[in-house]
């Protein structure tokens, strides 16, 4: 299955394309507000979708046909009504442009459902939820029944696929032993709140010895920054420049845990330095945790988690929970890529916005209540 992207002003005309290049039976994909990045009067944003052709989809033996028109032709996708103009200013993330366009992408899906063939409705309730076409196929695999005991019989049911194929990741800050636990990922995910999060909980919550370490020594005010939770919470601090300093950084501590702040992916040198200073570990254990923000597309992440595969993440790490209601993304890529999950954080709070991921609390992300 081919998904393609489309753009327009608002939803209503970004589907008015899918309908002109796929017809009646198209699937949506995801959508999401994209801006051009400029603030003020310059500042501009339009709706992306993606979607697919619904013949792409492998479906099983129906005795239905689809529902056809008077005219002889399938039936058209049903009108899209105007999101809610509301101020992004005045109102919560719930109220903003992002939350009324996707709740206007759910109305599109539930009236499409009342005519489709019940794996479709499936697909269409994945993806929804943000799973991109592979994931949402391979989820939908035996959905009919419970399609058909409606909308609510199979919400439960494609939770239940999700919180089966969900993998996790032992808390690494709780396994006894010296370690190393370092962040990786791309700039703005949060990676050194992260970290600030898990020395917190390790040092004040389960009493155990604790450095920070950073390797960003690129981005300006990054080494004050995490110097700056050290000093709040009591702990040793070193800073990296190069493999040999961060050597004489390990040897120079007996602490049991070794939380290490990275900087993001800015060349092919920064990454090589990355991974041979990890490699400088001696007898420590080392556990690279990928981060990423829970608004991220499946194919960012992807991209992402290729950049630094020669640091062998051995787990996930979704931040910014409190900004997005879809989790698609990073769910899908995960079950892709058999990754496991590790830790939430749904805000900027330390340490309170973190949680030790499980099954089920990424499965109701995937499927809020009316979603």
């Amino acid at each position: 299955m081919h998904f393609a992207q489309f753009r327009g002003r608002d939803v209503a005309e970004a589907l008015a394309q899918v309908k002109a290049a796929f017809g009646a039976n198209a699937l949506i994909g995801t959508t999401r507000v994209v801006s051009n990045g400029r603030g003020g009067a310059l500042g501009r944003s339009f709706v992306e979708v993606t979607a697919a052709q619904g013949a792409d989809l492998p479906r099983g033996p129906s005795s239905r046909a689809p529902r056809r028109s008077d005219a002889g032709h399938p039936a058209s996708i049903p009108p899209q009504p105007e999101p809610a103009h509301e101020s992004p200013a005045r109102e919560p993330y719930a109220e903003s442009a992002i939350g009324a366009e996707l709740r206007a992408l759910r109305t599109l899906v539930e009236q499409m459902a009342r005519t489709s063939r019940p794996r479709d409705r499936a697909l269409a309730m994945l993806m929804a939820s943000g799973l991109d076409g592979t994931v949402a196929a391979d989820l939908a695999t035996g959905s009919s029944r419970f399609a058909r005991q409606g909308a609510d019989a199979l919400r439960q049911w494609l939770r239940s696929r999700v919180i089966s194929r969900v993998a996790l990741l032992p808390s690494p800050i709780v396994k006894p032993g010296p370690r190393i636990i370092a962040c990786v990922g791309a700039a703005g995910v949060g990676k050194t709140t992260t970290l600030a999060k898990l020395a917190a909980r390790a040092h004040l919550d389960l009493g155990r010895s604790v450095t920070l370490l950073t390797l960003d020594t690129f981005r300006v005010g990054a080494v004050e920054h995490t110097r700056r939770y050290a000093q709040l919470m009591g702990l040793n601090f070193e800073v990296a420049h190069d493999v040999a300093s961060f050597a004489s950084a390990l040897a120079c501590t007996s602490d049991e845990l070794i939380l290490v702040d990275t900087p993001s992916r800015a060349s092919n040198e920064a990454l090589e330095r990355l991974v041979s200073c990890l490699r400088a570990a001696g007898d420590r254990e080392v556990c690279v945790l990928l981060t990423v923000a829970a608004s991220s597309r499946a194919r960012d992440i992807d991209r992402i988690a290729s950049d630094y595969s020669a640091c062998a993440p051995a787990g996930l790490v979704i931040t910014k929970l409190d900004e997005t209601d879809q989790v698609g993304g990073a769910l899908s890529a995960a079950l892709r890529d058999s990754l496991p999950f590790a830790y939430l954080c749904q805000g900027p709070r330390v340490p309170e916005d973190i949680q030790d991921a499980s099954a089920e609390a990424i499965a109701d992300l995937a499927f809020l209540p009316g979603a």
